[in-house]
């Protein structure tokens, strides 16, 4: 659920589900179905686009608050992570992350 709050709030307001999809990497059906609990919770607001096919979201000011109040404790993870791994290790983690990223992007269909 962080992550998508963190999309949320870099993206542009109204990005599409779409877009988001590939932004992050999802399948369609992943991202419906992590989207449902913080739509529930007010977080989100979907809304149709021009094309009623799409769907445009948006986060909401309580989703905004929820993400700052978290934050935090995503940054002290981190940095907690980063400290045991040592810098070698986290550079090594976010080289991985990359190459597994830019593998996944090759494979999208």
């Amino acid at each position: 659920q962080f992550t998508l709050l963190q999309a949320l709030n870099l993206a542009p307001p109204g990005i599409s589900q779409k877009r988001l999809a590939r932004v992050l990497e999802f399948d369609s059906t992943t991202l419906t179905r992590t989207l449902e609990p913080i739509r529930k919770k007010g977080w989100v607001r979907a809304e149709t686009g021009e094309d009623r096919r799409e769907l445009r979201l948006f986060l909401t000011e309580d989703g905004l608050e929820e993400y700052k109040r978290v934050l935090p404790y995503w940054q002290l993870a981190q940095r907690r992570l980063k400290s045991e791994l040592g810098e070698p290790g986290w550079s090594e983690i976010e080289r991985a992350s990359m190459r597994v990223a830019d593998f996944a992007a090759s494979k999208e269909v």
